[in-house]
């Protein structure tokens, strides 16, 4: 249903794949039938962004994410969330070279889905006091020992969302900009390479 309203925003020579699957095995075989392309575009929502992801990954290709709704963290993250035997595991690593969010888009989306995108920040808080206890045990991985400033960053991420859930609710520019922002924070945590969404002058985006 998408695709009928995007579809002229594309050159005509691009590959468009439906999504019908997140099993490994079958995105694998689908993976070896494809022509010779030059980027991968995963429009849609969680299904097409984490197929997008695994076909950037294992063809080394420029990713660039367009998600219809923000109702979790998935189009930041670099794993994609695919099937074993219909057993969900979290695989491959991929940085999107942009993530494109267009909020007449979202905007025209189901409220409630996209509001539900608040949880994947919400639990921010909970993660603050689960390190720091982690840590007062001594059961923090070596590589990830207790950080202070970092703890401080998501703080100051997470109250940006409480402070603005009248916005996020009403689900009005500046609350897709807030709650967009702290799900990109979520979703590159473990990897934060001072990427941050900035406006495009003269439209509705952002990246």
């Amino acid at each position: 249903d998408l695709w009928e309203k995007f579809k002229d925003e594309f050159d005509d020579d691009c590959i468009v794949h439906f999504v019908k699957t997140l099993e490994y095995d079958e995105i694998m075989a689908n993976i070896e039938k494809l022509p010779k392309f030059e980027a991968v575009i995963g429009m849609g929502g969680g299904q097409a962004v984490d197929y997008a992801k695994t076909v950037a990954w294992k063809t080394h290709m420029p990713l660039y994410q367009v998600p219809t709704s923000i109702a979790t963290n998935a189009v930041f993250g670099h794993r994609a969330g695919l099937r074993f035997n219909s057993v969900v595991r979290y695989v491959g690593y991929v940085e999107p070279v942009a993530v494109y969010v267009d909020y007449d888009v979202i905007q025209s989306g189901p409220k409630a889905l996209n509001r539900s995108g608040v949880c994947d920040v919400l639990c921010y808080n909970n993660s603050m006091f689960d390190w720091k206890y982690a840590a007062g045990q001594g059961k923090c991985e070596e590589k990830w020992p207790y950080d202070q400033e970092m703890v401080d960053e998501v703080k100051e991420v997470y109250q940006s969302v409480v402070d603005n859930l009248d916005d996020i609710y009403e689900l009005n520019e500046k609350g897709i900009r807030v709650l967009t922002e702290g799900l990109r924070w979520g979703g590159a945590a473990f990897h934060n390479n001072g990427w941050n969404p900035r406006p495009i002058e003269g439209s509705d985006h952002f990246l």
